[in-house]
């Protein structure tokens, strides 16, 4: 009896063990991630940029650059903001310092966030296995196979998104790639406002 108890305590511990590193790793929170689907599907794709599919990696925080300042292009898959732009966003009231806590809590690295393709309403591709692909192929024309493979033209690539306090704005970094001489960035903050995404900031980022 005594080796039973042993034994149940010893699986209840190892469930409380696997349910902590789970929520330790968890990148977004449930309404988090409610929040990018609805916005990228319900806002981002119909009134704001109209691509032929999206890249399922997103864009990961660039961490530890204290001297960051906007990028040049072409833009790598990482994305990081700097202190005039959160400075801009404070003066126009359109976060307050308690979004700006919270922004700067969520500005760690972090684990790669893969968008679901069931829960989006357009085609996805994995830019990763694109990398592996190019990197034997190196003679090939991206583009041209890009536009042939996927049958598109665009792609867009979004960033992990930053939560406000009360989870009702976002701060979001978007890329646009078309090939060659054809794209651009965008810094984008939304907010959610009888229901319904609004955009209540927006900020080119890079251009080519």
């Amino acid at each position: 009896m005594t080796r039973q108890i042993i034994h149940k305590i010893g699986f209840i511990i190892l469930i409380l063990i696997l349910i902590a590193n789970c929520k330790e790793s968890q990148i977004l929170n449930e309404n988090q991630e409610l929040q990018t689907y609805s916005l990228i599907n319900n806002y981002l794709l119909d009134s704001l940029h109209s691509v032929d599919i999206i890249a399922r990696e997103v864009m990961v925080f660039k961490h530890g650059n204290e001297n960051f300042e906007e990028p040049s292009p072409p833009p790598g898959r990482d994305f990081d903001y700097s202190d005039g732009l959160f400075t801009e966003l404070i003066e126009s009231k359109i976060i307050d310092s308690s979004d700006l806590k919270s922004f700067h809590e969520q500005m760690i690295p972090r684990k790669q966030f893969i968008l679901n393709p069931l829960k989006l309403k357009i085609k996805t591709l994995s830019i990763d296995s694109l990398d592996k692909y190019f990197s034997k192929n190196r003679d090939i024309d991206i583009w041209e196979y890009f536009r042939k493979k996927y049958n598109s033209r665009s792609m867009l690539i979004i960033s992990l998104p930053l939560f406000s306090k009360d989870e009702n704005t976002m701060l979001v970094s978007v890329n646009i790639h078309c090939g060659g001489l054809c794209g651009g960035g965008y810094i984008y903050v939304f907010k959610k406002i009888n229901g319904k995404w609004t955009t209540v900031f927006s900020k080119i980022s890079w251009v080519t």
